[in-house]
């Protein structure tokens, strides 16, 4: 089998595109670049499997790529005043 070549850019959607050569299906090319086979159906408008050598196909990013990740901003420490811990007041023994 030859070598993986990596798809090429795209849009700004983010979305790669990739050449089909001899011998690969869409089983091949989502698990090569870890994407679903629905999510290469559903990006190129494909009803069924069935592809065909030299076709290009879009690719969506990777779930877990950070293009798609959300973005969550750092945490900060709490203001003094917050962070204060309130003491219950003191009983007499």
């Amino acid at each position: 089998m030859a070598a993986t070549e990596p798809a090429s850019p795209a849009g700004a959607n983010g979305d790669r595109i990739h050449t089909v050569k001899a011998g690969e299906n869409l089983t091949v090319i989502a698990r090569r670049h870890g994407v679903a086979v629905k999510e290469i159906q559903a990006a190129n408008n494909l009803r069924t499997t069935q592809i065909r050598v030299g076709q290009k196909l879009r690719l969506p990013e990777k779930a877990g790529s950070p293009a798609s990740a959300e973005v969550i901003p750092p945490l900060t420490p709490a203001s003094s005043t917050a962070a204060q811990a309130v003491s219950a007041p003191a009983v007499p023994q």
